[in-house]
This record gives structure tokens, sequence and C-alpha cells, in this order.
């Protein structure tokens, strides 16, 4: 049993409340508590955390449900803090006191059961299912735990567990949650839970599409998630979550692949683990690029996703001839059912945008490395091909990376992966030199030039015209806005 992942419980207490002490929102609702002799409990991850000696965030607090709403005005009140109503049912409220890097939270939700160990017994996982008295950490005090499910001892094994299998049928989410802690915390899921979890798999379909959105993008963010994706195909939620996927099992494929469609994707996820662990390693002197790109926001969340869609379409695609198994656009269709798949879980414009690009492009680099292996590789190719990658070089180059690394196991040529790399570099070399110029990545004309400049009306001819433009000035016909107006105008005959 690893003892080590749990701090001293007395220091790890004493922590937690020098912390609610040196902050004037924490601190108003420890003195609110004591003055209302009102039994208010810290709770959930702000325990778990501070037990694990991890930085933990904002303050959940649980206490009798009527007295959720005045406790909270009251606090809002006092410290001039904002009040929001999360969900009436609880009932839950969130008090927010200042703003950007200065901004902390208190969460408050009425107790689920008879009292506060009914209320834990009642939560998802025995490792969120710790509380301390938040007057008793006011006042100085190390409180006593109250840890009916055994929490800290499966903190103490690293295990994820739920409190009984009734908690997975009172919030279907719960199964991919758990999944998500394993990953979030490193922890192994307790082997009676991932037999409960594998039994309620398919209730997870009856959850809103996003709450399983937010929930997949925290697992998918997590250190090591690609291996992650192969335990929840194991345990039926991957299907379930995106039956795209599911249709990929059994899908064989050409003598470029030595696994079918879903196990190479599954192997292509693990393969992006090595590339997030040691960007260096493949990219060289690039590797802080990359490593950049991928610790920013959700961006390695971004791209795991991509390297899990990346074949989506080719069941669909598939043909056998006498040449042998053929996917013929099923990068394009893949685009396409990217999209698809993004409207369904309700991805932002942005990040759908994104996905179906990536997806779209993880073939374009082979022609660039075959261009590469012969020494044909010249500086306009690979302009044009960054424009058509758009933004995100890094994360496109990641995914490439991780899938080539998955296509033919111990047969892949040596010299493959070296002219890949090769070709990478030189995309992030032009690139920096793009960026560090603003001029080169502005576009020449943008379609009000084309409107106000040439009379010509809105409609999809802008789109053409402007990307003919951008074609010709990486050829190097046009250098700038009143060559590529002249272009336009003998192009189009205007006088």
């Amino acid at each position: 049993m690893d003892r080590t992942r749990v701090t001293d419980e007395v220091a790890a207490l004493r922590s937690l409340a020098r912390a609610v002490g040196d902050h004037t929102l924490y601190a108003a609702a420890a003195r609110l508590a004591h003055a209302r002799h009102e039994a208010v409990w810290v709770v959930g991850g702000t325990v778990r955390d501070a037990l694990l000696g991890r930085p933990w965030h904002d303050l959940d607090l649980a206490l009798e449900a009527e007295l959720v709403l005045p406790f909270a005005r009251a606090l809002a009140t006092e410290t001039s803090a904002t009040l929001v109503p999360l969900d009436d049912r609880l009932p839950t409220v969130r008090v927010v006191a200042g703003a950007g890097d200065g901004r902390v939270e208190v969460d408050l939700s009425g107790l689920r059961g008879a009292g506060i160990a009914g209320d834990l017994a009642a939560r998802d996982l025995t490792v969120n299912a710790l509380a301390v008295s938040l007057e008793e950490l006011g006042a100085g005090g190390v409180p006593a735990i109250v840890d009916p499910t055994g929490g800290i001892d499966d903190l103490r094994r690293a295990w994820i567990r739920v409190p009984s299998p009734s908690v997975l049928a009172d919030d279907p989410l719960r199964v991919l949650r758990a999944h998500r802690f394993a990953a979030t915390l490193g922890f192994t899921i307790e082997p009676r839970t991932r037999e409960a979890l594998r039994a309620h798999a398919g209730a997870l379909a009856s959850a809103a599409a996003e709450r399983i959105r937010d929930e997949l993008f925290k697992l998918l963010g997590a250190p090591g998630a690609g291996a992650r994706l192969t335990d929840l195909w194991e345990d039926g939620l991957l299907g379930v979550i995106l039956p795209e996927v599911e249709a990929m099992d059994g899908v064989t494929q050409n003598t470029f692949h030595h696994l079918d469609v879903l196990h190479h994707t599954l192997e292509a996820c693990r393969a992006f683990d090595e590339v997030c662990h040691d960007p260096g390693r493949f990219f060289g002197d690039h590797g802080s690029v990359i490593e950049a790109y991928l610790a920013e926001g959700p961006n390695a969340a971004l791209v795991l996703l991509s390297v899990l869609l990346h074949d989506v379409a080719k069941p669909a695609t598939r043909v056998v001839d006498e040449s042998g198994v053929h996917f013929y656009r099923h990068e394009a269709v893949g685009a396409e059912m990217t999209e698809a798949i993004c409207a369904r879980l309700r991805l932002s414009n942005r990040h759908t945008d994104t996905l179906v690009r990536w997806v779209a492009q993880h073939l374009g680099l082979k022609d660039l490395i075959l261009l590469h292996r012969e020494r044909r590789l010249v500086d306009r190719t690979v302009r044009r091909f960054l424009r058509r990658a758009g933004e995100d070089l890094a994360g496109l180059l990641s995914l490439v990376l991780a899938d080539t690394r998955a296509t033919r196991g111990p047969d892949f040529p040596p010299d493959a992966e070296v002219l890949l790399l090769d070709v990478c570099g030189r995309l992030l070399d032009e690139d920096r030199v793009r960026r560090a110029d603003p001029s080169l990545a502005r576009p020449l004309l943008r379609g009000r030039d084309l409107i106000e400049e040439l009379g010509l009306a809105p409609g999809p001819l802008l789109g053409e015209l402007l990307a003919a433009v951008e074609e010709a000035r990486l050829d190097g016909t046009l250098r700038g806005r009143d060559d590529a107006l002249a272009w336009l105008r003998a192009r189009l005959q205007i006088g």
C-alpha cells in the first residue's frame, strides 16, 4: 500500500485552516458559521486535494438545504461579493469575489442525505466523500475528518471506488466521472467498482451532451489520457460517447497498418502520451514550441480528440479491389463526420473548426515528405501547406506524429519518422518566420476590398478570389495590395 500519496493529515488540515483564515471570503464564511451556530462543512475536492498536498481551488461547502440561500446571501452581503444560483433542486449557489487571477469562489450546496454522513454516502466517489467543520477550521483548529465510506484509505491506496453501485444509478454521468478522476489523480479504479462501471455504461447515453463533453475534456487533458481511452473502450463507455468509434472495431486495413482501425487509433492515442511527455525527444529544438502549445488551455485535450477521430470515416469509406484495401477520401469524409460529432457534443465553433481542419489535413504531410525525400521541397510548397493548415500548426503536427508512430508497429521503416520530423521542423521554422512578420500573416486582400475597390457583390465568389490571390502570392506573382487588385482586375476584365 502506497501511503506516501496522503500527506500528514494534521499538517494538511493546518494548511487548510491557514488558507481559510488568510482569505477574506473564506474567513467571513467561517465567522458566519460560528455566529449563526450552523453546521457548515468543507467537503469534496477541497478536502481531498488538501490531504493529497495538491493545490485546491475554491471552497466547497455543504449545509442543511433550507439554510443554503440565507447563508449565501449573508456571506455575499458581508463581503460585497456576487451571488450566482447554480441549481434550485439541491439547492446549490456560488458566491464569487474578485476578478481575474484574484477571483475566488465558495460553492454552497444542500445536504443530500440525513446529516453530513448521509450526504457523503450519496456522493460519487469515496475520495470525494470527506468533510471537515468550517467553523473549527476558521478557529485555527484541526477538526476531525468525517469519512463514512473509507475515502482516506482509498487515497492511500490510490484507488477510485464508488461508495455503492446505487450512486451510479442516481447519476449516469458518474461512470465517466470515475474514469476522469482516475486520469486526473493518476489512480487505479478498484476492481469491483470497474465491474459496476461496465454494468452501468449504457446509461451514460441518457446524460446531457454538455455534461458528457465537460467530463470528457477534463479526462482528455489529463497526463497519460491516451492510454486511459483503452480503459474507456474496454468498459463500454467510449462506444456510448462516440458510436462512430465503435464502428472501427474489426475493420481491417491495408499493408501499411498492422492493426485494425480501432486498435490503430487506440495505439495512436497512447503514442500521443509519449509526445506530450517529452516533445523534445521527437521535435528536437522545436520541442519547446510543441510543449508550450500543448500546455495551453484545452489544446492537449483537443489534439487527443483529433487523434481519436482522425480515421473515423474509414469504416464508411473502405473499398476492397484487386490491388488491396483502400479508404478513398476518408480524411474529407472524416472531417464531415467530425463536424457532426462536435455539434452533438456542443463544442464551440472555434474548437469545431480546429478539429475539422486537423482531421481533413492529417494526411497532408505525405506529399511534403515525398518531396523532401527527393530534395524537391521548396519554400512556396511549405507556405502553401501552412496556409491550408491555418492556426494551431503544433497541434496538427502532434496528431500526425502520433498517427505515424502507430502505423506499422515493429515493421515501421526506420527513416520514415526522421523524414517526418525533418518536414515538421521545416514547417515550424517557416511558421515562426511568418508569426514574427505580421505582414506575412495578414492576407493581401479582404472581402471588403473586393466589394469597395472592384464593385463585387457579397457571395461565394469573394472567397474563391481571395484564395486565388493567396495562392498567387505564394507563387511569388503578387507582392502587395496594389499588385493583387491589378491582378484581379485583369483576371475579371474590369476596366
